[in-house]
């Protein structure tokens, strides 16, 4: 049984800068970005941010999935990764 495009799940992708100065251009990322320590109020808040910054989308549901951190994670240097999903409308 096939199901229709709207009943799989899918994952949101944006193209990074073609820029010299950013890591992996031009390449295929999930949307994020750094916390602005001015804007974000916490984690939470920072990831609807850049969804709606990087992608234009709202999400009524997000959650954390997990952190990770490490030097070898950005080649610009020691980063930490906090995971959100968000649930919307694949339309």
């Amino acid at each position: 049984m096939q199901l229709e495009l709207d009943a799989r799940l899918q994952v949101l992708l944006v193209k990074r800068p073609d820029d010299v100065h950013e890591p992996f251009p031009n390449e295929w990322a999930l949307p994020g970005g750094f916390v602005n320590i001015e804007k974000d109020l916490d984690l939470e808040s920072c990831a609807l941010r850049k969804l709606k910054q990087k992608t234009g989308v709202q999400s009524p549901y997000l959650e954390q999935v997990g952190s990770w951190g490490g030097i070898q994670r950005d080649p610009r240097g020691w980063s930490a990764t906090h995971v959100y999903f968000a649930l919307i409308r694949a339309s």
